[in-house]
């Protein structure tokens, strides 16, 4: 097979000429209709020189980042490495640890490894058992039958219910929410910096205010009762999550909170600081003490 070192003395006209009758002779097929990766391998194999100095220069270019796993930048840094002539094994294993991702680079570092083959079994041992750190945080699907899983975010954009999945009734009609006799509280998440958020399933809740008129339809209960020497009025919703109040009627505020909302159109409310208040509430011949109310406008 000829060689080619791209010096003053070589023609690559000359080089591809022979390199043809070279695959010829043995028979490798080669051109468009043909597999490349034997004909290219033996032509870069044959490379001497500056003609092969490129290898070096990929070499300082190839990093993990650029690949979909740590195995592809194996692959790639095998099929390069194995054309680089007069390299040192510690050379070669610190271009290898040069392209890993932090986490990985530094304890491989660490090792202070003196050839490639120990270094690169480390660090895709190392990869698989500490995947979870490197690892895109996506959202937690939620099934829907037995075939399909949806995330909460296309929930939400679907205008579809967390219960059922399915669109076109309120919270308090689901189908499929089991049925129960006391409200309960279950706090959702939202992803922030540094504040926890609370995240109200609906504003199908039960209502504190003096005003609120409520549409027929809601078919939401009524009572006339009094909370803090106020007359306020009651709207009860049975399938409420959580119990809210017009900003200034309570008193006892007990901590702030960031709040977000669903609306009975499915859509949410952008995330807002909110009071959670502790207050007495009075109707129909009962005070009830240490109601859990959150501020909120209505």
């Amino acid at each position: 097979m000829p060689k080619f070192s791209v010096t003053k003395d070589d023609d690559v006209a000359d080089y591809l000429f022979r390199a043809k009758l070279y695959f010829e002779s043995k028979n490798i097929k080669y051109g468009a209709d043909s597999p490349q990766q034997r004909p290219l391998s033996v032509l870069v194999a044959n490379l001497t020189g500056p003609a092969a100095a490129w290898y070096r220069e990929y070499l300082l270019r190839l990093r993990q980042n650029n690949f979909a796993c740590l195995e592809d930048y194996v692959s790639a840094f095998r099929h390069i490495i194995c054309k680089v002539e007069d390299m040192s094994d510690i050379d070669k294993v610190m271009h290898f640890q040069k392209g890993l991702v932090v986490a990985i680079r530094q304890e491989v570092k660490l090792r202070q490894f003196r050839n490639t083959t120990d270094a690169i079994s480390f660090a895709l041992m190392y990869d698989r058992t500490h995947a979870s750190l490197h690892r895109i945080e996506e959202p937690t699907p939620m099934e829907i039958g037995s075939s399909r899983f949806v995330s909460r975010d296309e929930c939400l954009r679907s205008n579809l219910y967390f219960y059922c999945k399915e669109p076109g009734h309120r919270l308090a009609t689901c189908p499929k929410r089991p049925a129960r006799n006391n409200p309960r509280a279950e706090d959702d998440y939202v992803d922030s910096r540094d504040d926890h958020v609370e995240v109200i399933e609906s504003l199908q809740l039960n209502m504190v205010s003096i005003t609120t008129e409520p549409s027929p339809n809601r078919e939401l209960l009524r009572f006339e009762g009094a909370m803090n020497g106020r007359a306020v009025r009651i709207l009860i919703d049975s399938g409420a999550e959580r119990n809210i109040v017009r900003p200034g009627l309570a008193q006892n505020c007990v901590e702030s909170t960031k709040v977000t909302a669903e609306r009975f159109d499915g859509t949410t409310t952008p995330a807002r600081t909110a009071q959670q208040c502790l207050e007495t509430i009075s109707f129909a011949g009962r005070d009830f003490n240490g109601v859990s109310l959150i501020e909120w406008e209505v």
